[in-house]
């Protein structure tokens, strides 16, 4: 018996990954199958160059997720927000499909925290959330400032603090639009409270 057939390569989705036409570096991509949990991540390159090689032949979904940092948003294939939402990549035996995504921007919120004398406050965590559990988050750096990148659209609530034996409530309704930048200073009034008590801070 002799085997003359050669083995077949598999196929491959190759593209670039952009956002508002700029590279995005350092993101992933998930490419999924329609077997359900499977696939793999792929790296993007600096110049937001991909490849997901060795695919048997089949319909694939592409997930693009940015690292932290990065004011774009993560979709699937496509631009879809969901995998439900996304159409499948065609992938014939042996065949390299291209597929270019640019993802869409996201909102900024920044801002200052400082003390009652308006002392920048370091190392002081902000979260921002749309419903009952935090989106994203940061820390105040030596002058005091946060920045929160790759927001979605809508309404956010901003928390600052804790400092010990003191928590602050939250700032709700601030309006996040795609491309700009939302700025929600803090002034932190601290007074000598039990610990677990939730007392307001004071708009800045």
């Amino acid at each position: 018996f002799t085997a003359n057939a050669a083995l077949q390569r598999g196929g491959r989705i190759l593209g670039r990954l952009t956002a508002a036409g700029q590279p995005v570096s350092g993101a992933l991509a998930l490419v999924r199958n329609d077997v359900p949990l499977s696939g793999g991540y792929i790296t993007v390159g600096a110049d937001g160059s991909y490849v997901a090689q060795g695919l048997e032949p089949g319909s694939y979904k592409l997930s693009f997720q940015v690292s932290a940092g990065t004011n774009a948003l993560n979709r699937w294939n496509g631009g879809a927000a969901s995998q439900s939402a996304a159409v499948g990549i065609t992938v014939p035996a042996g065949q390299d499909v291209t597929f270019d995504q640019d993802l869409p921007i996201g909102g900024t919120i920044t801002g200052v925290v400082t003390d009652s004398v308006r002392v920048p406050l370091a190392n002081r965590a902000v979260w921002v959330g749309t419903g009952t559990s935090a989106s994203s988050g940061a820390a105040t750096d030596a002058a005091g400032r946060y920045t929160i990148t790759g927001l979605e659209p809508g309404r956010y609530w901003v928390e600052f603090g804790p400092q010990p034996g003191i928590e602050y409530t939250n700032t709700r309704g601030q309006e996040v639009r795609a491309g700009q930048t939302t700025t929600v200073n803090r002034r932190m009034i601290a007074i000598n409270v039990p610990a677990g008590t939730t007392v307001p801070s004071d708009p800045d």
